[in-house]
């Protein structure tokens, strides 16, 4: 689990809400467009070998509750309602356990791999990854250091 004093001592490229718009290219936009649409499969396909090598059948409620996600919400995502947010991917990395290498797989597609040396949000979730944190401690850590703290200054 990740500390305050840890998240004082680093200096960060970005945070999420800091990162600047930038013009793109059309191709630029078409490949952003191209990796989005490839979230969604990516994310059926991350959540089938993890029910193959846990024999955990997922409902949307059941991954709803490990992710601590509404399972209205689950549903949007894999049914492509609703575009899939990082926020929703630093949730299900932890609440379905995933490796590093298999949470990268997701985070390539959704603006590009987990960096703990880019955003303060991406730092936090690494760690967590790292230290194994169960998702009610990384999600009471997340609100309290993100949301409550607004972004603690570091």
């Amino acid at each position: 689990m990740v500390t305050e004093e840890e998240l004082r001592s680093k200096s960060f490229k970005c945070t999420l809400s800091d990162k600047p718009s930038y013009k793109v290219s059309k191709e630029e936009a078409d490949r952003f467009k191209q990796m989005r649409a490839a979230l969604p499969r990516k994310l059926h396909e991350v959540l089938a070998a993890w029910t193959k090598e846990t024999g955990v059948q997922l409902t949307n409620s059941t991954l709803g509750e490990m992710c601590r996600t509404n399972e209205k919400t689950i549903r949007e995502y894999l049914n492509t309602k609703r575009a899939i947010t990082r926020q929703f991917l630093y949730k299900l990395t932890i609440g379905l356990q995933l490796s590093l290498d298999q949470a990268d797989e997701l985070f390539e597609l959704c603006g590009g791999i987990l960096d703990p040396d880019s955003t303060f949000e991406d730092f936090i979730v690494y760690k967590a990854i790292i230290d194994k944190d169960d998702i009610d401690s990384f999600v009471e850590e997340y609100n309290k250091l993100v949301v409550d703290g607004s972004k603690i200054k570091v």
